[in-house]
Formats: C-alpha cells, structure tokens, sequence
C-alpha cells in the first residue's frame, strides 16, 4: 500500500494526476493488480479512484502519502550517514 501512495503523490506532483498505467509502469506491476489497489484504497477512503479519468489522493491519503516519503528520505539520510547503499 505505501508503494502505491507514494507513487500516486509523485505523479500527481509530476503530472496533476495518477493513471493506473502510469502507477503500473513506474511500479513493475499489472495493470489489473493496481486496478485492484486501487480500488481497494478507495475502499478504504484514502483515494478517489475513478476508472479512465484517473485517481487523486484524499486529505487522509495526501497525509499517509506524505509520512510515507518523509520516512523514506529519513531513512536514506540514516544509511547516508554509515555511507551505505540504499
């Protein structure tokens, strides 16, 4: 699940908005298993996902997101530190 936030809130960054072609790609995985995803996000209110015009992040899922890559840059300036590969 963190993989398809962070990645939906760097599109949306990039481009203004996520396609499930473009989580798809970007991730190495199926169309039809981020289809499922996302779906399953929505689910759970974190996304708006609406097929063929594409999925933004919720005020919740914009939060998770966020947490998410702040985690992930924490994590490589740790491992920066002992100058270890990421």
């Amino acid at each position: 699940m963190d993989d398809y936030l962070e990645q939906i809130l760097h599109l949306i960054e990039a481009k203004g908005y996520a396609r499930a072609v473009d989580i798809s790609r970007n991730l190495g995985i199926s169309q039809a298993s981020v289809t499922n995803m996302l779906q399953r996000l929505d689910g759970e209110g974190l996304v708006k996902h609406e097929k063929y015009r594409g999925t933004v992040l919720t005020e919740e899922g914009q939060r998770i997101a966020q947490a998410i890559i702040e985690r992930h840059e924490t994590l490589t300036r740790f491992l920066r530190l002992f100058d270890l590969d990421e």
